[in-house]
């Protein structure tokens, strides 16, 4: 039985401190190639969405779910929620904004951090359509062989905003080497600034070049398309 755990951030407020937690649940495929939940609180004969982009934020690990960097705080007079988020500028349907009052949040020490509205988002590859459950499902499989899975998942949303961005599409499979050559220019320049780079029809920032040299070294791997299953696949990298 082909199984996927998915770990969501959650906070508790314990002596006087935000603190971290998560929860957990657990699917399982059918041989009909849909998901159903083993959670103990929330078993379904049904088929369900286990893994998604949303109104919420989903990991692989729980170190990743423990470390998620994002919430929304909304508030009034009388009580308080804090919601987990991709994107501190997009939350639709989260907050009542009759109710409550919001501010986008970071936990440190314990405390409650405004964090400013332009906080750049986390990348994901994942979809919230209901088309993509699958593609979804395939991503994290495909993700769980790395070290890291939670940074190739990153590392995979990052590329294909600057495919979606560069490129005008989320993946063009000529393009993948591209940008391995241009991580490998980094790499054998390691004492030279990195540059802005020309990529398609625009440019990758020198940030973003940075961050995904980080995400393909902590992740161990890169990813390659599959034009004729449309399929992604993880590959772990040769020392």
């Amino acid at each position: 039985m082909e199984t996927l755990i998915i770990y969501n951030p959650k906070t508790i407020f314990v002596d006087g401190a935000y603190r971290k937690t998560v929860s957990k649940e657990i699917f399982y495929r059918t041989n009909k190639l849909e998901w159903l939940s083993l959670s103990q609180q929330d078993k379904s004969i049904a088929p369900v969405n286990p893994i998604g982009y949303g109104e919420s934020a989903t990991y692989l690990t729980e170190l990743g779910a423990l470390a998620h960097p994002y919430w929304i705080y909304a508030f009034n007079d009388e009580e308080y929620k804090l919601y987990p988020v991709w994107n501190v500028q997009e939350f639709p349907g989260i907050v009542d904004h009759e109710k409550y009052d919001f501010l986008p949040v970071s936990i440190i020490d314990g405390k409650l951090v405004e964090l400013p509205e332009d906080a750049p988002a986390i990348y994901t590859p994942y979809s919230i359509d209901i088309a993509d459950w699958n593609l979804n499902a395939e991503i994290a499989l495909q993700a769980m062989k790395a070290p890291k899975p939670d940074a190739a998942v990153q590392l995979l949303g990052l590329v294909m905003s600057i495919n979606k961005k560069c490129l005008g599409a989320k993946w063009q499979n000529s393009y993948q080497w591209e940008l391995l050559g241009i991580l490998s220019v980094v790499k054998n320049n390691s004492n030279k600034p990195i540059r802005h780079t020309k990529y398609g029809n625009s440019y990758i920032t020198a940030t973003q070049i940075a961050e995904i040299n980080r995400l393909h070294i902590c992740s161990g791997g890169w990813w390659f398309y599959d034009p004729d299953k449309s399929m992604f696949h993880f590959i772990i990298s040769r020392a």
